[in-house]
């Protein structure tokens, strides 16, 4: 900056010097105007010095670890007189990547807090300061030891933790985390409102697993914007689970009927989406293809693909004695997730998807006429809270709807109420 501003100025004594004398390209006073911060005259060196009224003292950084990436990171820093000023980042940074990108990475004024004010902690606009950009390495610095470099759960420090002890020297916080299996397992137990009270015939009580593993958390501003867009990231994580349903003894079964024309069974009023329905066993996977959102907005959106296996049972006896049949699938499919949290403790989840079940390549029964395809249009909504605050631990209601895309309106519904947890602790060390 020094270099181009004395490139500018030349021989000419201060800028307004130059100025007057209308030697200045409009490329150069757009430069000027952006770094006007700077003083317009120099030192014993003959270099542009910083007006001592924009310099600060470091107070404290707060940094928020989200989705694999450093997703909020808020600088405060005060001046000569006692006010404190805000900056802080637009678009999340990488952790993997935190070395490469950080001395590229500037924080934008956001307001200030004025010292001597009648409203303790009043907050106003200087708008001198939004010229003035603070470089991200400048405060803070990441890195990992060998064997060392993953992605930690989602984080909150508030640094320094002990100010009176780090007045000399940088302060130096090391993030241990444990990596067991059972540190990373995300399960929920549910029920089905609708088949307790005799409305449905779904899955009595249900068991899931699932993890999340991130492949590309790396944010990019949305569409090149410098501020209000967004960021949006492509590829960021996978998320492999699985799921067994436990039904009651008489409502475990496809229903069929046998059709003796063609000596075979058929889906009883060729109400395919039964098959569905009667998934006792589901494991697949969700891939997180793009996703949208505002460091400011309490929401984000994504588009995802979906994969997954099914097993369902069929009862092919024609007399009182069951003779079982499992029926495969394969499913796969893509859809819209929007997510958004009223505080941190409660939050709503939203996703619509079109998935196409694969039966005729997964089986090789010839007693059963079974679709080439099911396609479905499903519909989930959720509820959830966050008891004590505690991320890791939910309370959650959830509506799913599973409409049939074929010629006839088939369709079912679940009402799920259950408990997310993980087993074991997933407490960070700091």
């Amino acid at each position: 900056m020094k270099d181009k501003i004395k490139e500018i100025v030349g021989d000419a004594e201060t800028i307004e010097e130059k100025s007057n004398n209308h030697a200045i390209s409009q490329s150069e006073k757009d430069f000027l105007k952006k770094n006007k911060f700077v003083l317009e005259k120099r030192n014993s060196k003959g270099d542009y010095i910083i007006d001592p009224e924009k310099k600060f003292k470091f107070k404290k950084l707060d940094v928020e670890i989200r989705d694999g990436y450093f997703y909020d990171i808020r600088v405060l820093v005060e001046d000569y007189d006692g006010n404190s000023h805000v900056f802080t980042n637009q678009i999340g940074l990488s952790i993997l990547f935190f070395s490469q990108y950080s001395t590229r990475k500037m924080m934008y004024y956001k307001n200030s807090i004025r010292k001597n004010a009648l409203v303790e902690n009043q907050e106003y606009t200087d708008e001198k300061l939004n010229h003035l950009y603070i470089n991200l390495s400048d405060v803070m610095n990441y890195t990992y030891k060998m064997g060392n470099h993953y992605i930690p759960h989602d984080l909150i420090l508030e640094l320094p933790e002990k100010p009176e002890e780090n007045k000399v020297g940088n302060a130096t916080y090391q993030i241990k985390q444990e990596t067991y299996l059972e540190k990373i397992l995300e399960l929920r137990a549910y029920t089905d409102f609708l088949t307790l009270f005799g409305g449905s015939k779904n899955g009595l009580a249900q068991i899931e697993g699932r993890a999340k593993f991130y492949l590309f958390p790396y944010p990019f501003r949305f569409f090149s914007s410098r501020r209000t867009l967004g960021q949006i990231e492509y590829f960021p994580s996978v998320s492999p689970y699985v799921n067994y349903s436990r039904f009651e003894k008489d409502s475990k079964y496809v229903s069929t009927i046998y059709d003796p024309e063609n000596n075979n069974f058929q889906i009883e009023n060729n109400r395919n989406l039964g098959l569905i329905e009667k998934r006792y066993l589901t494991m697949g996977l969700d891939l997180e293809v793009l996703k949208w959102q505002n460091k400011s907005a309490p929401v984000s959106i994504s588009l995802y693909g979906l994969v997954n296996y099914n097993i369902s049972q069929v009862n092919i006896s024609a007399n009182e004695e069951e003779k079982i049949e499992d029926i495969k699938s394969m499913g796969s499919g893509g859809g819209l997730h929007l997510s958004a949290k009223r505080f941190n403790n409660f939050g709503f989840d939203y996703k619509a998807d079109i998935s196409w079940y694969n039966y005729r390549n997964f089986n090789t029964t010839k007693n059963i006429d079974l679709p080439s395809v099911i396609p479905v249009f499903r519909h989930e909504a959720e509820i959830f809270y966050h008891p004590n605050g505690n991320p890791n631990q939910a309370i959650f209601a959830r509506l799913i709807t599973f409409n049939y895309m074929g010629s006839n309106s088939q369709a079912f519904y679940q009402f799920q109420f259950g408990y997310k947890f993980s087993i074991g602790n997933r407490a960070v060390n700091k």
